[in-house]
């Protein structure tokens, strides 16, 4: 009612319900709900009581229970559906799976790669981790995995695979800007660095508008978002020059604006210059402030 040309009204239905019950830890445990609705949180005593999520919308839903037993932290994971009525679920809580990176080539240890890991449910992305410890143990669930290999100058992730166990199953709806994999017990993780990484330089023309002008750099094809980890963006020198490091090999969009407040490859289209980077090349580009 109180925004223009907005039309919201509720679909007539039945709310759900969603009980869970967690076996395996000792004390108390902590069970996160989570949607496309959002998430939703409460603790729960382990083995004793049941927690009751309730006015759910029907749908699809995650649960992660989350707790410890003998100094030991435990977790379960499970996807369910709720259509009205009360869905009723067990969790065995079981130690944190690992994962485990196993570095190919160039004798650089995966907690001196840049690697970062993501968990990412239903309700969006979750806080970065960065890989300082390996193996290293974390939740259940849908993981995504990237790199940004120190210094943005000596390498780029060529490839990341995932053992069958880890690579089979991914969300609906996978982020393009990292490498996904479903996480449930053991994963290994293999990534390749190179140490080739092409560049792009140039100077912005401007005049005195041009110093310290944004300069955006958007992956085009989707190996390049995943090896890149989505966009990049520099600053002009006071001599107007910039220069993006470590890049893979691929096609690129670039724009200086002072306009632009968000690079990607929709917002760039139709005013960017495009770019192809090759191996180990360095790509010289001028560019007009727009």
């Amino acid at each position: 009612a109180e925004v223009p040309d907005i039309d919201l009204a509720p679909i007539s239905g039945s709310t759900a319900a969603i009980a869970v019950r967690v076996t395996g830890c000792l004390g108390m445990a902590q069970i996160t709900l989570s949607s496309d609705h959002g998430r939703k949180q409460m603790p729960v005593q382990c083995i004793v009581d049941t927690v009751r999520f309730t006015g759910l919308a029907p749908g699809e839903y995650e649960v992660l229970a989350e707790g410890e037993a003998n100094q030991q932290k435990l977790a379960g994971f499970t996807v369910t559906q709720a259509y009205g009525g009360q869905r009723v679920l067990t969790l065995e809580l079981t130690p944190l799976p690992t994962v485990h990176i196993r570095m190919i080539g160039g004798g650089l240890a995966a907690t001196d790669a840049g690697l970062l890991l993501r968990r990412r449910d239903a309700a969006g992305d979750g806080a970065i981790v960065p890989l300082s410890v390996n193996p290293i143990q974390v939740p259940p669930g849908y993981w995504q995995l990237a790199g940004r290999p120190p210094g943005g100058s000596n390498a780029y992730v060529a490839s990341v695979s995932f053992d069958a166990r880890g690579g089979r199953r991914t969300r609906p709806d996978p982020d393009p800007d990292w490498f996904e994999f479903y996480l449930d017990g053991a994963v290994q993780a293999y990534v390749a660095l190179s140490f080739s990484p092409g560049r792009v330089t140039g100077r912005v023309k401007g005049g005195k508008e041009a110093i310290g002008a944004p300069v955006y750099l958007v992956p085009v094809t989707s190996l390049t978002r995943q090896r890149m980890n989505g966009s990049r963006t520099v600053y002009a020198a006071q001599d107007g020059t910039y220069r993006f490091e470590g890049l893979a090999p691929g096609s690129y969009l670039v724009l200086a604006s002072l306009e632009t407040t968000e690079a990607t490859e929709e917002a760039l289209s139709g005013r960017a210059q495009p770019v192809t980077v090759e191996e180990g090349a360095t790509v010289t580009l001028d560019l007009s402030l727009q």
